[in-house]
């Protein structure tokens, strides 16, 4: 059988409960898929949209984040889960969280 190993897949996920953001990168190894994970918790973080972020006093504002700073942590978080693919190191989310 014929196979492609350049052929990848990426996914990226989020999730409020509970509360995490991450990218996954599946690649081919020796004819194998192989896949890898990366991922960050932020359980002890609250989530507002800009507008009530903006809304916030400078030192309330210290203990949010906005949506659009869950999506940079999660393209950061694929950024990651290729370089893993790339080095073939296995990290699998589901036996880490």
């Amino acid at each position: 059988m014929q196979h492609d190993s350049d052929a990848r897949l990426y996914a990226t996920f989020q999730d409020e409960m509970p509360n995490f953001c991450g990218g996954a990168a599946y690649g081919l190894v020796d004819g194998e898929v192989f896949r890898t994970d990366q991922f960050e918790v932020l359980e002890d973080v609250d989530v507002l949209f800009e507008e009530q972020y903006q809304a916030l006093d400078t030192d309330e504002a210290d203990k949010y984040i906005t949506w659009e700073d869950v999506s940079e942590k999660t393209d950061l978080c694929m950024e990651e889960a290729i370089e893993l693919l790339d080095a073939r190191v296995k990290k699998d989310f589901s036996q880490l969280y």
